[in-house]
């Protein structure tokens, strides 16, 4: 009788654990500091972006292909400021995001006064924030600030 009723359990379960593990974990102040920490020597890009937000749409494709072209130099992290979090691992997959995606804490919203999106925070080589930019950015422009900081290196 306890193995059919742990089998019951289990069944129930595995949906809600399942969910669960289809939701990027949440991203807080510490959290991001030990990234940027981590990724000292390399650029690091923080994008805050919604799965809902057109602009966002628009620019994760930049993202992606910077992400590519410097692959070995810069490093990109999401941070959705979605509500519901089911919605961000299919979009990261309709979208072909291949960078961690995190679910962004209130403190990072504080921080960065994030009051619109999308929003690139970038910190040099050196682990300090150089750009904080609200709104879409061109893949030029972004490449191109990518690149100053590293030949700055």
């Amino acid at each position: 009788m306890k193995k059919v009723i742990a089998l019951v359990l289990l069944c129930l379960l595995l949906p809600v654990l399942s969910v669960a593990a289809e939701r990027p974990a949440k991203l807080d102040t510490a959290g991001l500091s030990a990234l940027v920490e981590k990724n000292k020597g390399k650029v690091l890009v923080v994008n805050f972006f919604a799965t809902w937000c057109p602009p966002c749409r628009q620019e994760i494709p930049h993202l992606i292909n910077t992400a590519k072209k410097y692959k070995d130099k810069v490093v990109f992290v999401g941070l959705s400021v979605d509500e519901d979090s089911d919605a961000v691992k299919p979009f990261m997959k309709t979208m072909g995001i291949t960078y961690p995606v995190y679910l962004a804490d209130e403190s990072l919203l504080a921080l960065f006064q994030v009051s619109s999106i999308p929003q690139n925070i970038i910190y040099g080589p050196d682990g300090v924030m150089r750009a904080n930019h609200q709104g879409y950015v061109s893949e030029d422009m972004l490449q191109s600030f990518i690149k100053d900081l590293l030949e700055k290196k």
